[in-house]
C-alpha cells in the first residue's frame, strides 16, 4: 500500500483509487492492529481536506469559479500532506 503513494499524488481526493486505497489501508490496519489501535484511528482520522476556516479570494460572481479553484487547490494541499502521513503510519 505504501508503493501506491506515488501514484495517488496524481488522483484527485476522493477518486475511485483513492477511495479503494483508504478502504484497503483501513482493513488491513485493523487486522494487524486492531480497532483501538493508535495506526488504525490515526489513520481512520484523516480528513484527506483542508479543515476549519479559511480566506480564498471574493466571493463576487465573476470570482466564484476563481474561488472554488482556490478552495480545492487547498484540500489538494492537505490531501498531498495527509498522504505523507498515511506513508509514515
Amino acid at each position: 500500500m505504501i508503493s501506491e503513494i506515488p501514484f495517488l499524488r496524481n488522483e484527485q481526493r476522493f477518486s475511485a483509487k483513492h477511495a479503494e486505497w483508504v478502504a484497503r489501508t483501513l482493513s488491513f490496519l485493523e487486522q494487524v492492529f486492531g480497532p483501538n489501535s493508535r495506526y488504525f484511528l490515526s489513520f481512520a482520522a484523516l480528513t484527506w481536506g483542508e479543515q476549519g476556516s479559511f480566506i480564498v479570494g471574493g466571493m463576487l460572481p465573476r470570482r466564484l469559479l476563481e474561488s472554488q479553484a482556490a478552495v480545492e487547490r487547498r484540500h489538494h494541499q492537505a490531501f498531498l500532506r495527509q498522504l505523507d502521513a498515511s506513508e509514515a503510519f
